[in-house]
């Protein structure tokens, strides 16, 4: 409905809910369903973030099917702790050695590293109209961000300072 992009994601979700309450109706559906759910899902070896993405989406079913008038009420399903924290962030002296090996000097990941394009994504939507030759700067609109927040990069002599615009 939203036109997101994680349709192939949700789409293995919807195929592992189906499997968890294969025959069982949508009114008969109870905490307890997804509390097994869960179990099921911890028992074949899934991340705690995947069974919360998948909870989750199944809560959802449930909101747009209440909403409906389809089913009377939405089960208030309990979500596993989530604690999937980033750590271990590269350096600028390690980033540099990486891109010594890369085939190509002047690729996403030397770009991403040294220019407010936090990932692969916003790297790949960079023009040459967001490059200010005289400023010596790159600017990233709020509408190319995942944060939907613009920033910026100012480059003077060989380090690149990073700022929120």
């Amino acid at each position: 409905m939203k036109r997101r992009k994680a349709s192939v994601r949700m789409r293995q979700c919807v195929e592992h809910l189906r499997a968890a309450v294969a025959g069982v109706l949508a009114s008969k559906i109870t905490v307890q369903a997804g509390r097994d759910c869960w179990a099921k899902r911890r028992d074949e070896c899934a991340k705690p973030a995947t069974i919360r993405l998948e909870l989750g989406m199944l809560g959802r079913m449930f909101t747009l099917a209440y909403r409906a008038d389809l089913v009377p009420r939405r089960p208030p399903f309990e979500m596993p702790e989530v604690n999937n924290t980033r750590t271990g962030f590269f350096v600028e002296a390690e980033v540099r050695t990486v891109i010594e090996h890369l085939p190509d000097p002047c690729d996403l990941s030397s770009c991403s590293f040294s220019t407010p394009a936090g990932d692969r994504g916003e790297a790949q939507t960079l023009k040459w109209s967001h490059v200010d030759w005289c400023g010596r700067m790159l600017r990233l609109e709020a509408s190319m961000t995942k944060t939907s927040r613009a920033r910026v990069a100012v480059r003077r002599d060989a380090a690149v300072r990073r700022s929120a615009r």
